[in-house]
């Protein structure tokens, strides 16, 4: 997943044109991408469940043309599997964070730290939630001047505490594509 998320990466900066290449912005943005965040039993490693899916909002406030600060909501989701609730099929990370990103032109790189909570649901009725854990996670990416960006990003998760479950830790890898109104 790593190698194909920077060929990805590598591609869409070859497509855009060195004309469009832009420094930090700020402005609203949505983002929609692909996660493979894998989520273990910290004791017995076992795997529990995987999010597959991504969707994320975001403001980045640029402080300068090399340096922005944002905060972003997001959430990744897929199928679960836990022995003890047999019941639950469906889970859910939900995060609200800050961002830090240094620019180089359009590419930039950046750290993320954010609070965590994970959702259990039976179907898609009656969520149950985990208090919330911190989380954080490192990026790159590159985003061109008429808005639209693309981002690679690690993400770890420790110490979630599964509704009724055990204790897992989630880590993994999100890939996004986005648009930003500047």
């Amino acid at each position: 997943m790593k190698i194909r998320a920077a060929a990805i990466l590598l591609l869409a900066v070859l497509a855009v044109p060195s004309g469009a290449l832009a420094g930090a912005a700020s402005g609203f943005g949505l983002s929609l991408g692909a996660a493979d965040i894998v989520s273990k039993d910290s004791v017995t490693e076992q795997q529990y469940a995987r999010a597959t899916v991504l969707g994320a909002a975001d403001f980045q406030l640029a402080l300068g043309e090399s340096f922005s600060l944002g905060i972003i909501l997001a959430e990744a989701s897929g199928d679960a599997s836990f022995p003890t609730l047999p019941a639950v099929t469906f889970h859910k990370y939900s995060m609200v964070g800050l961002e830090a990103r240094v620019w180089l032109g359009a590419w930039f790189v950046g750290y993320q730290k954010g609070t965590y909570v994970f959702v259990t649901t039976e179907g898609f009725e009656s969520p149950e939630f985990s208090g919330g854990t911190e989380g954080d996670g490192v990026l790159i990416g590159v985003e061109g001047e008429g808005g639209w960006f693309l981002v690679a990003q690690t993400v770890s998760i420790p110490d979630v505490q599964v509704p009724q479950g055990p204790k897992v830790d989630a880590e993994g890898t999100l890939l996004r594509i986005g648009f930003r109104w500047r």
